[in-house]
């Protein structure tokens, strides 16, 4: 069994003193706090240590990358339907969409392999991978706020990941403030995260233990993972990867804690999961009768660690998907309830914010290929009856000429608690536009992004 040290950082870096956080409403908790979530990172990371073989990946192994958009892992996969295994990791120049700077940048990721479908034991799960210790520590030269604890900012990971196929391991963290095994905080660091995870067990294609995060369509219900809006890369609009994926980072809200798994039978997987897990939140002035929910995950103070795990949410959810050869349509649905009622304050942004303690939003999300045509999107409701659509579309027009358009039309009072969609607000709800893109690739050492957008928000 061999260990590797992957990383160990010392730093040293300047505090200053800030108010305490507004309570915050569910429905905008996306646009003031960022998930701390690099299991993506994470993941590309394993495939330094063993590579991905392109010649048995499948649509869910590419995405996993997270280098590849939509239309290039189809003109991939007809390429290698069409003319066979790849001979060599350089036959990758020939595939449409495919460029140097992309191909480069997969060369420490990938391989060129024999073609066969790797067979894999619960022997090979439990000792062919690698373990991971990751210590991080941050101590300030200068402290201008005076909290219940140290100012020391700790984080403690250990990790065994073999691949794709199996990960387990732990998380602790105390950001700077808080106390260590003192005061509120007496069983020691104030987070502490457990996963178990697994892939390809016969018909069971995942088994989520622990914390887990899930991601559904195109994220108008539900999306916990790594997700872009408006950048350079003009052609990343589509939201993809696994339903399931097992959660190791550090930050305090954005995931499940519970049970899920994934079930195959022919064309069709069915996801089913199951959570429940305590939230920080301020609750109303009549006890039991409302609460703002808060995601920051800080507890340094007394009125902090007051509102610590105050409200317990409980969700489920499931997904139904049918696959074909050229695409799949899937049914989605979710479900939350708390144990004690959301409320909204009285700011004009929060008119239509998250209220009550039980919420449902299903939706029917779809991908579907056409010679050098990728079309998808998502149409969703919740429980009110008000409705989200997102349809798109990325068209290959030349050999170097890529072209994207993403339409979306959201209603003012759609709500959904853990959505994170493309458009101006990564938050679902009270906007419609039109944006489209043409990526332009001028030889190896050109890349030229064209973005034009048009966008309304109503309201």
């Amino acid at each position: 069994m061999k260990w590797c040290l992957l990383l160990l950082l010392l730093k040293c870096s300047w505090v200053y003193a800030q108010e305490e956080e507004e309570p915050m409403q569910l429905s905008e908790q996306q646009e003031e706090s960022l998930p701390e979530n690099d299991e993506q990172t994470q993941q590309r990371e394993s495939y330094t240590r063993r590579k991905l073989n392109l010649n048995t990946a499948d649509v869910a192994a590419l995405e996993s990358l997270g280098l590849l958009h939509a239309l290039q892992i189809e003109q991939f996969l007809l390429y290698r339907r069409t003319l066979g295994p790849l001979i060599s990791i350089y036959e990758l120049q020939a595939v449409p969409g495919f460029n140097l700077p992309l191909i480069r940048t997969m060369l420490p990721y990938v391989q060129a392999g024999n073609g066969l479908e790797p067979y894999y034991t619960w022997k090979d799960y439990v000792q062919r991978g690698k373990h991971a210790l990751l210590l991080r520590y941050t101590h300030p030269f200068q402290i201008r706020e005076k909290y219940n604890g140290s100012p020391d900012k700790m984080l403690l990971r250990y990790r065994y990941q073999f691949s794709r196929y199996a990960s387990w391991g732990i998380v602790m963290e105390k950001d700077a403030g808080e106390e260590l095994f003192a005061g509120k905080q007496k069983n020691g660091f104030d987070h502490y995260g457990l996963h178990l995870f697994f892939r390809n067990i016969g018909r069971i294609k995942a088994l989520a233990l622990g914390n887990y995060t899930v991601n559904m369509g195109q994220g108008l219900i539900q999306w916990h993972g790594l997700a872009f809006g408006k950048s350079s890369a003009v052609m990343h609009t589509k939201r993809e990867g696994d339903v399931l994926r097992p959660y190791a980072s550090a930050g305090e809200f954005f995931f499940y804690r519970g049970a899920g798994f994934t079930y195959q039978a022919g064309a069709y997987t069915f996801t089913a999961f199951i959570s429940n897990r305590k939230l920080d939140a301020r609750v109303g002035e009549v006890p039991d009768s409302a609460g703002t929910v808060v995601s920051t995950g800080y507890h340094r103070t007394d009125a902090e660690s007051a509102i610590k795990g105050n409200i317990t949410q409980s969700s489920a959810g499931t997904v139904l998907k049918w696959s074909a050869k050229k695409g799949h349509i899937a049914w989605n649905i979710i479900a939350h309830q708390f144990s004690k009622p959301l409320s909204k304050g009285d700011k004009a942004y929060q008119l239509y914010a998250a209220t009550g303690s039980r919420w449902l939003n299903t939706s029917i999300d779809h991908a579907f290929n056409w010679r050098n045509l990728h079309f998808f999107g998502e149409a969703a409701i919740n429980k009110q009856g008000k409705t989200a659509i997102l349809q798109g579309a990325m068209i290959t027009l030349a050999h170097n000429v890529d072209m994207g358009i993403l339409y979306r039309k959201e209603s003012p009072a759609y709500e959904t608690l853990y959505g994170n969609t493309f458009g101006e607000n990564a938050i679902p709800g009270n906007e419609s536009g039109l944006y489209t893109a043409v990526s332009l690739r001028w030889g190896a050492k050109w890349d030229s992004p064209h973005m034009q957008t048009c966008s309304v928000s109503p309201g």
